[in-house]
């Protein structure tokens, strides 16, 4: 059998080939993480799109409700009005006691209605303001996470001094 002696140049040669595979390895382990994170980051802000669009679907939604309450009060409220209008008509007409005791419950009962009817518009307004509240919140807290990204993206995409040596 023939032995192969290996001489000085041929061990260093290979410890600085296996130095440079080495140092490759750990640059291309390196890129995957990076790339991972950047994959990651780019789910989060997917998914941080979605939950906006949903809170402002939901927020149109609840506008559409609560102007269509407005319109629906606002009916009732002219319809009352016009009764209120109608009685008085009725009690200046008729001043019979009988009647003018009907007519003054009658206006007493429209009375009652009206106030129940802006006592429902202040709570719809309420929750139109509510709702409004909860979709500047949202909004707020998807801009605080944009920001927070953008500065991961940044410190991710940023080279170091170690990869720069690498190259």
């Amino acid at each position: 059998m023939r032995q192969c002696s290996t001489s000085p140049l041929t061990t260093d040669a290979a410890a600085v080939l296996q130095e440079r595979i080495d140092q490759l390895q750990d640059q291309v382990f390196r890129h995957s993480i990076d790339l991972a994170n950047r994959d990651k980051a780019l789910r989060v802000q997917q998914h941080d799109q979605g939950h906006k669009d949903e809170l402002l679907k939901r927020l149109d939604t609840m506008l559409e409700t609560a102007k269509a309450d407005k319109e629906a009060l606002q009916a009732a409220h002219d319809a009352l009005l016009a009764q209120r209008d109608t009685l008085k008509r009725r009690l200046d007409l008729t001043r019979g006691s009988d009647e003018h005791d009907l007519l003054k419950h009658q206006i007493q009962v429209l009375r009652t209605d009206k106030l129940q009817l802006l006592q429902d518009l202040a709570r719809v307004v309420l929750e139109r303001n509510v709702a409004i509240d909860d979709v500047a919140r949202g909004r707020r807290k998807i801009d605080h996470i944009r920001r927070i990204l953008a500065t991961v993206v940044m410190e991710v995409c940023r080279p170091t001094y170690s990869m720069l040596a690498w190259i």
